[in-house]
């Protein structure tokens, strides 16, 4: 296994689930892989790693007004879940940056790899339980990305973003 303790507790990791948070809100079904912030890693009593944390929710599992508008990649913050999930379920790592460190360059994954677009995501907000209310997330509860040169990869220009995706909802007829 590619995952070693210390590298899990400091980013976050894609996690195929069975009980995707999306099947909670029955509106949607996100065909995607949940993320997962991993805060807290142990074996238990039958040998099998565990993780848990909490879930970041995309647009699609969030009930908002219909014309509000989002960054591509944005995902939100949901509140910490309890239930333990398999480390066998773990796909990737990924990270979710705040939109200045977004917009600055992207990490360096292991092995010195660069990290896909795909595996970028933006948070500026977070949601209550019932995924209706946001809430900006302050400066000093985002984790801070290390952008030191060596792990740290700056674009030429910093980019510019505009939230510009709009969910789709699907009409039952």
């Amino acid at each position: 296994s590619c995952i070693s303790s210390n590298w899990c507790c400091r980013c976050s990791l894609w996690i195929l689930s069975s009980r995707s948070w999306s099947s909670r809100f029955c509106s949607l079904i996100s065909p995607e892989y949940d993320i997962l912030y991993v805060e807290r890693l142990w074996i238990d009593d039958y040998g099998v790693g565990q993780a848990s944390g909490f879930y970041y929710i995309r647009p699609n599992e969030t009930f908002h007004e219909p014309n509000r508008k989002f960054y591509p990649n944005e995902v939100f913050r949901f509140p910490s879940s309890n239930d333990p999930l398999p480390i066998s379920s773990i796909v990737r790592s990924c990270f979710v940056l705040d939109i200045s460190t977004y917009c600055k360059g992207k990490p360096i994954s292991d092995n010195n790899s660069h990290v896909s677009s795909n595996d970028l995501f933006i948070c500026d907000f977070r949601v209550d339980k019932t995924a209706r209310t946001f809430t900006r997330v302050s400066k000093s509860k985002h984790f801070n990305t290390n952008t030191k040169p060596y792990c740290f990869d700056y674009y030429v220009e910093r980019l510019i973003i505009k939230r510009d995706y709009q969910v789709r909802t699907l009409e039952i007829l």
